[in-house]
Order: C-alpha cells, then sequence, then structure tokens
C-alpha cells in the first residue's frame, strides 16, 4: 500500500468521525444494532488512520530533523 500524507490521513479521519457519529446517532435513534455495528468498524478503522498518521508524523520529522 502507498504511503499516504499527514493530510490525506487527517482528511480521511476527519470524514469517517463524521460519518461514525452520524451512525452511532442513527443507530440509538432507531434502535439498529447493524449501524452500531458499523459505526464500531469505522471506529476500529479511526484507530488504525491514527496509528499510521503518528507513524507518518515521526518519519517526516526524522526527516526534517536530518535534513538540519
Amino acid at each position: 500500500m502507498a504511503q499516504r500524507t499527514v493530510k490525506e490521513i487527517l482528511v480521511k479521519m476527519r470524514s469517517l468521525s463524521l460519518l461514525m457519529v452520524d451512525l452511532g446517532f442513527a443507530a440509538i435513534m432507531e434502535d439498529d444494532v447493524d449501524l452500531a455495528h458499523e459505526a464500531a468498524k469505522i471506529k476500529r478503522e479511526l484507530r488504525e488512520l491514527s496509528y499510521k498518521l503518528r507513524i507518518e508524523s515521526l518519519m517526516v520529522s526524522r526527516l526534517s530533523i536530518s535534513t538540519e
């Protein structure tokens, strides 16, 4: 998988977090377990993206320090 930039990861995380909140709210209002499961899947994906964001940020900071 090609590495994403920090900005791309942040944009994806923002989009997914908005979707997760909407799904969670809908799951509560409709008492729908399937929607709740979808929100949980998105939460796991956000956790993975958060990890990738940390890794990418560390790589960028190392690169900028080494070029000074």
